[in-house]
């Protein structure tokens, strides 16, 4: 990997010595919008339309669908109109499409949105179900949507906010689980849980036990993440903790986000503002607080996007400048590719 080494002034930011990584187009700048790849393909959108792009920036499945989502387990779910369905990577419907829409495939299963048939009706009096890969109904779409529910099922389970269990697993069945008020995803066999009693939060495992006693202020909406969570104690104080709910790193933190490819998110006061920097999995500052809210994303792929000013760049694990920022926006590197703006369009991007 060639890299070209630039003696930068160190700025208010903090950043020194600039690293540069060679980067190239690999579809150039001309689709309204482009997905994160995804087994092989991305979405692109184009004159208001979508299809697919392969890693070359090949529109290899034609942009004539209303809706596309990204691919998962094989299958994508796209919509003509007020229809939804699945196709794979041959652009061969699998799944013929049907009144309403659908997301992606999570655990073998699939969320199906079946509108009301009502006149002029409510969005909230749309109902949902689950299906299977074969398009079978495994879950009758009796429930009415939520916006506490991500509608995807997680290591076997997925949040309902029923009245008899906050989950199902696969075939729609209740987790018989301890009483309690709230309920996050599980992820990596937990699941944040409120007490039932007050606001305080803690931690059930799949068999419906509490199993990390109610003690939080807040807890990171994604759980879980490489063994450890972001909980608050109260606010404005984050910290880790271990699957056995062990305190970790002996710090807190103003705010603290989950790990990805050993790297978490964590802000400091500086200078009377809130900014956050990265630690690694020992709890050491390796990228000091410089970024304002909202100016950086997760690690992915080695690197980590950051905004300054008006432009997106990317930064390494030790600190340094990979990519300079000159980027509108951009997504995130997933197998080898990057989707980014530049100038009004669209287009993605790989490390050399």
């Amino acid at each position: 990997m060639k890299k070209t080494i630039c003696t930068l002034a160190i700025t208010m930011y903090g950043l020194t010595a600039l690293a540069q990584t060679g980067w190239s187009w690999t579809t150039k700048p001309q689709y309204e919008l482009i997905s994160d790849f995804s087994e092989g393909l991305a979405a692109v959108k184009i004159g208001g339309k979508w299809g697919y792009i392969n890693p070359k920036g090949k529109l290899v499945i034609p942009a004539k669908y209303t809706a596309a989502a990204s691919f998962s387990e094989g299958l994508a779910a796209v919509n003509m109109g007020k229809t939804g369905g699945f196709i794979n990577k041959k652009n061969e419907v699998v799944i013929p499409p049907r009144k309403g829409y659908f997301n992606s495939f999570s655990d073998g299963r699939a969320v199906y949105f079946k509108p009301s048939d009502k006149p002029n009706a409510s969005p909230y009096e749309t109902t949902y179900g689950f299906i299977d890969k074969t398009g079978k109904m495994v879950i009758a779409p009796t429930r009415h949507i939520s916006p506490n529910v991500t509608y995807t099922f997680f290591e076997g389970f997925c949040k309902v906010m029923d009245k008899e269990s906050l989950f199902i697993n696969r075939n729609g069945k209740p987790l018989e689980m301890a009483k309690v008020s709230d309920a996050q995803d599980f992820s990596e066999g937990l699941a944040a849980v409120q007490s039932a009693s007050g606001p305080k939060w803690g931690f059930m495992n799949t068999k419906g036990t509490v199993v990390i006693p109610f003690r939080f202020y807040e807890v990171d909406y994604t759980g879980f993440k490489q063994g450890l969570c972001a909980v608050a104690l109260q606010y404005n104080e984050w910290m880790y903790i271990n699957r056995s709910g062990k305190p970790m790193f002996g710090q807190t933190f103003k705010e603290a986000k989950a790990f990805s490819e050993g790297m978490a998110a964590v802000a400091k006061e500086v200078g009377g503002q809130k900014l956050f920097g990265f630690i690694d999995k020992n709890g050491k500052m390796t990228i000091k607080p410089q970024f304002k809210p909202y100016a950086y994303k997760a690690f992915s792929e080695g690197l980590v996007a950051f905004k300054k000013g008006a432009k997106w760049g990317f930064m390494d694990k030790r600190g340094q400048v990979a990519i300079q920022p000159q980027f509108e926006n951009v997504g995130s590197f997933k197998e080898g590719r990057c989707p980014v703006k530049y100038q009004g369009k669209w287009g993605a991007i790989r490390k050399k």
